[in-house]
């Protein structure tokens, strides 16, 4: 998933690279407003999908962290089962 994140990350930076080469080569003031307004949307559309690829570690280490607390407990439950079994002998 991140990988999709990054590629569209690159894809952007093109067409952001493409619309400031139009820019520079544009005479029109009208035209050269359309460029940049353009460039602002693609530059949201960027902070988005960096803000995707740093939200895709947080799910995983909390079930990684979850994960480990369960079988903490599962541990310590067999445990106490296991005194629990011997001193009924």
């Amino acid at each position: 998933m991140v990988l999709a994140f990054q590629n569209e990350c690159v894809k952007i930076d093109k067409a952001i690279d493409g619309l400031l080469d139009r820019v520079v080569e544009a005479e029109s003031p009208a035209v050269i407003k359309v460029f940049e307004k353009r460039i602002d949307r693609l530059q949201k559309d960027r902070i988005v999908v960096e803000e995707k690829i740093s939200a895709c570690g947080c799910p995983m280490s909390r079930c990684i962290e979850l994960r480990f607390n369960i079988s903490q407990i599962c541990m310590i439950y067999g445990l106490v089962a296991a005194l629990q079994r011997s001193a009924r002998c």
